[in-house]
């Protein structure tokens, strides 16, 4: 693991900030991507063990996903988005570089969190319902019904856990040292794949995978979900005493400067409920198909969402991490020329990598998904649901760094009206598509992932639009020229992916021959894109394969 810096980013200017911003999100994807890797492991163990196309998958994925999606309801946003500005401006103005600040700020939200998941445990039966459709109440489910309401009553006490552990990765991130809070999920992963090969080892795989869960499996996976969460926060401590932070309770809250930190934080609350609203009915709808039989709408969608959002937290939320602390400094000084500049170059990054992660998924979205032995049976809808998804994926990069811009900016409110219009989008064409356009219930997870390309399509150019007069420096013109300038490089070697593997499925069957026709294809569509990109003067490019081979270099010698 990189060793952290202490201090936070000072400004920069030319090469030498665009260096730190690539070194900065070089830390982050590495951690990323290892999380991932475990990630994909996990999410495949658990395919292989309830089978992607068993109630039990859906059952899983509900009542595990419900405490992040409830954090990120109430607290969630207020502790990503609000507090590194915050800590950023109480290192820099206050006499004790922020610390007794950063105490109360974590005092209280502790105490808000905590109340929250009180609250919320106690509410179980009201929270189930709200995220469970009605076709998982009927008569003939009430034992599955049952299980999902066990299994989520088990789980809600993460809520405090995800809070904690936000909160300490954002004061890291506040103070410049990035990479424990990329790194910590490996651990989870780790728990978790624990977890789930102690189900196997016990029941098996693929046992009764329509039947609801007994109170035996019901404890072992809601438990080992929280020891999980738990050893991910774990992991944080060690990093913030080495950066000489140790957390001491203060309860002085009054005359503290927090009422300016709430104030911003409604309008982050705001935010985060419009986008919560868009999930809890995308979960309903995407379940409700699959009650009754052993289709798995929800979980066919989450699958292809795990792969969908890979180059996204690889390259966008590390970028949009190393942002915000570099862009809250120039917005506390008023630098407003080098916020844009530094704004620029990071979509810029993005773009090099997002857009052709983008064109990939859609050339050989079906073999990709089609890969894994156990997404057999729904692996063509995984791969349509990909696909639809990989056409908003420049958009939602693009609008959510547009959107770490104007929280550094402390400009909350904006974003809420942006993200109502997206949501809005999302519901509008979601809903209406799956009511009025009878799409069979094996099509609604790809019909859902193309209503949320649309939103952030529609949504995107409203940010754009809003962007002109918030970031008067902000350019959009050389933004989409140089997107357009990366897409030109990547859709040659896409279509030689496509022929490849498209040749290799109809001449060649088989596990290995797949794997080696995607290898194949992949690797070609690279070679063609590096080589069009020196050609396209794409300069982000080469200089983001100059940080990784840099970094690399010492771990050879």
């Amino acid at each position: 693991m990189p060793e952290p810096s202490a201090e936070a980013p000072p400004p920069l200017a030319g090469a030498t900030r665009r260096s730190g911003l690539l070194s900065a999100t070089a830390v982050m994807a590495a951690g990323t991507g290892v999380s991932r890797v475990f990630g994909v492991v996990r999410v495949l163990l658990a395919s292989a063990v309830f089978s992607q196309a068993g109630r039990r998958s859906d059952m899983f994925a509900l009542a595990t996903s419900i405490p992040n999606a409830l954090y990120l309801l109430f607290a969630g946003g207020a502790v990503n988005q609000v507090l590194v500005p915050q800590i950023v401006r109480a290192i820099k103005n206050d006499p004790d570089g922020g610390e007794a600040y950063t105490n109360r700020v974590m005092t209280a939200f502790l105490l808000a969190i905590g109340a929250l998941t009180v609250v919320v445990v106690a509410a179980a039966p009201l929270v189930t319902w709200v995220y469970v459709g009605d076709d998982w109440r009927t008569p003939e489910n009430a034992a599955h019904y049952t299980s999902i309401f066990a299994l989520t009553t088990l789980c809600l006490p993460q809520i405090f856990f995800y809070g904690a552990f936000f909160l300490g990765g954002q004061v890291l991130n506040a103070r410049g040292v990035f990479g424990p809070m990329m790194w910590a999920p490996v651990a989870n992963n780790v728990v978790q794949i624990g977890v789930l090969g102690l189900y196997a080892f016990l029941w098996g795989f693929k046992q009764s995978v329509g039947d609801p869960f007994t109170p035996s499996q019901v404890l072992l996976l809601g438990l080992g979900s929280g020891a999980a969460l738990i050893v991910q926060t774990a992991v944080l401590i060690p990093f913030m005493r080495r950066i000489g932070f140790h957390y001491r309770p203060r309860f002085d809250l009054r005359g503290a400067g927090l009422g300016h930190t709430f104030a911003i934080a409604k309008w982050t609350l705001l935010f985060v409920a419009a986008a919560q609203l868009w999930y809890v009915i995308l979960s309903r709808l995407a379940s409700n198909g699959t009650a009754g039989n052993n289709g798995a709408g929800k979980m066919v969608y989450d699958n292809a969402y795990l792969i969908y959002v890979m180059p996204h937290s690889f390259v966008t939320i590390s970028l949009g991490t190393a942002l915000m602390s570099s862009l809250s400094v120039y917005a506390a000084q008023g630098q407003m020329a080098d916020f844009a500049a530094e704004l620029t170059h990071g979509i810029r990054l993005m773009s090099t990598v997002i857009i052709p992660a983008a064109v990939l998924f859609l050339a050989v979205g079906l073999p990709l998904t089609g890969l894994p032995p156990m997404w057999r049976d729904d692996g063509a809808l995984t791969g349509w649901t990909l696909m639809a998804l990989s056409l908003g994926l420049f958009p939602f990069s693009l609008a959510y760094l547009l959107q770490r811009a104007y929280f550094a900016l402390e400009d909350n409110k904006s974003v809420f009206f942006q993200q109502l219009v997206i949501t809005a989008v999302a519901i509008a064409g979601g809903t209406a598509a799956i009511s009025f356009g009878h799409v069979g219930s094996a099509w609604v997870a790809p019909v859902l992932a193309l209503a949320n390309s649309v939103s952030y399509a529609v949504g995107l150019v409203w940010i754009l639009i809003h962007s002109r007069h918030r970031i008067p420096s902000f350019r959009t013109g050389p933004i989409l020229g140089h997107a357009v300038r990366v897409f030109a490089a990547i859709v040659p070697g896409a279509c030689l992916a496509w022929l490849i593997t498209s040749w290799q499925t109809r001449h060649l069957d088989g596990f290995a021959w797949d794997t080696a026709g995607l290898v194949a294809a992949i690797g070609v569509a690279g070679g063609v894109y590096l080589g069009l990109s020196k050609l396209l003067r794409l300069t982000e490019v080469s200089a983001a394969i100059g940080i990784v081979v840099r970094r690399l270099k010492p771990a050879k010698e």
